[in-house]
This record gives structure tokens, C-alpha cells and sequence, in this order.
């Protein structure tokens, strides 16, 4: 039986990730997975810089809405990638987002690129203090 709200969604939970496993196997049957290193390679070489920035930032984003809140070396961390001192996760979640700012995905001039991987490699300094996986 469903409750009210999972009728009103019309969702069904899905405890033992039956449909998740499925669609991963449907996934790996088609060879859609990424998960070879030629596979990294393409996907570093078809999707712009900015974007891959973006997807780390949004990463950032959820591991830091997991926490109840920030230590001492987060709120470091983020003062030390931004300039801005934070008290609470959303407020460090602000920040990064303002140090990110706005990019336009198919600009490849020399100089965006240099800012947006000097972004990325300050947001892989707060994924390790996150302890997140780091990506380069």
C-alpha cells in the first residue's frame, strides 16, 4: 500500500534499487557507461571546460547540504578558495557559487580557460577538505 503522497507523485519507493540496477545493467549492455579511461578521455574532450566546472561546483553543492555543519577546516577552506567567511553551509554554498560566477561554455580563449581551471583547482581543494573524491 502507498502512502498519500507516494499515490499524489505517483511514486514507488524502490528499496533494493531494483530499477536503479536495472538501468545501470541496461546502460553497460549498450555501452553507455563511463568507465574506462578512453571513455574519461571523450568525455573531457566533448564537454566544454565550464560545463565540467559546473557539474564539480554542483557536487560541492549537495556534499555540503549533507552536513549538519561546517568545522573549522571547511569554513578555512572556503575563506582560503572565496575570500568570504561563512558560518553555514549555505552560506559556503553561496560563495562558491559567486567565485564560479557565469560562464559562457563556448568561450575557449586562453584566459578563460586559465580562470576556470583555477577555479576548478580551488573547488578540488574543498572537495578533499569535504572529503569527497578528488577530480582533476
Amino acid at each position: 500500500r502507498h502512502s498519500n503522497a507516494e499515490a499524489f507523485h505517483r511514486r514507488v519507493r524502490d528499496d533494493g534499487w531494483v530499477v536503479a540496477k536495472a538501468f545501470r545493467e541496461q546502460l553497460e549492455s549498450e555501452g553507455k557507461l563511463v568507465d574506462d579511461v578512453d571513455d574519461l578521455t571523450d568525455f573531457e574532450a566533448q564537454v566544454p571546460l565550464a560545463i565540467r566546472v559546473q557539474l564539480n561546483l554542483m557536487t560541492i553543492k549537495q556534499a555540503l547540504k549533507r552536513l549538519p555543519e561546517l568545522s573549522e577546516a571547511q569554513r578555512a577552506a572556503v575563506y582560503e578558495a572565496t575570500g568570504e567567511h561563512v558560518s553555514t553551509n549555505n552560506g559556503a554554498a553561496c560563495a562558491l557559487v559567486r567565485l564560479f560566477g557565469c560562464w559562457d561554455s563556448n568561450d575557449c580563449q586562453p584566459e578563460t580557460l586559465d580562470e576556470l581551471n583555477s577555479i576548478n583547482t580551488k573547488l578540488s581543494q574543498m572537495r578533499g577538505v569535504l572529503g569527497m573524491q578528488i577530480v582533476n
